[in-house]
């Protein structure tokens, strides 16, 4: 592929990568609605699934800025949160976590029925905060008083645990990421057309703060919750 060079022989900033879908089932969206064959993109569903569980998962941080405006290391977005002031996270504290980090793949699940690389990050984070939580921090059922830490962090064993507690705690990580991942899809489907509106105008916007969400919210929620 040609390189586009500025003057000073400097390389032109290459623009968003945007990985469209064309819609199978036609929803009621404005956005949607504009041509039967319409090609759009996905991120501004996944980015604006945060804030809305960020509502009902009351200890986590609020999401201070949605944005689908490309940056160097988020082509496709990002969501900005507050920070934590607290300096200990509870089982339900990460849980909480789980969830909301799941809710991008659900929402790409929920509304076009697609699987996409667009969460590898979400991913790989809700893996490492599981299998923390089961193998390092006692807050699982196979090593509830144990913690594998030290060894993890240096990627080896050393005949710290057997193949069975492995197992067992790889089966535990699967159910309680399964778990919250079924959550997430119990609170998007409630809250579609919510979800939807808000997208549309994160898609007018391209970037929303704290203050716009809620107000949007208010205008078009509440969010319901199972």
């Amino acid at each position: 592929m040609a390189q586009f060079l500025e003057r000073g022989g400097r390389q032109r900033p290459k623009s968003s990568p945007i990985r469209p879908f064309k819609s199978e089932k036609l929803s009621d969206s404005p956005r949607i609605k504009r041509i039967e064959t319409t090609f759009y993109p996905v991120q501004e569903l996944h980015v604006i699934t945060y804030p809305v569980l960020t509502t009902k998962l009351f200890r986590l941080t609020p999401v201070l800025k949605a944005s689908i405006v490309a940056r160097v290391n988020n082509p496709l977005g990002f969501v900005q949160f507050a920070p934590r002031k607290e300096l200990l996270a509870t089982k339900d504290h990460l849980l909480d976590l789980l969830c909301r980090g799941l809710a991008g793949k659900a929402s790409q699940v929920i509304f076009f029925d697609k699987h996409t690389d667009q969460a590898h990050k979400d991913l790989k984070r809700i893996t490492d905060v599981a299998y923390a939580m089961v193998a390092d921090h006692g807050m699982g059922k196979s090593a509830p008083n144990l913690s594998f830490q030290e060894a993890r962090s240096q990627q080896r064993r050393v005949n710290l645990w057997s193949n069975q507690l492995q197992h067992e705690m790889d089966e535990e990580v699967s159910t309680i990421v399964q778990d919250q991942y079924e959550r997430a899809i119990a609170i998007i489907k409630l809250n579609k057309e919510l979800i939807d509106k808000l997208s549309c105008r994160l898609y007018e916007k391209k970037t929303l703060n704290e203050d716009e969400v809620s107000t949007l919210i208010k205008e078009h929620g509440p969010v319901v919750e199972p």
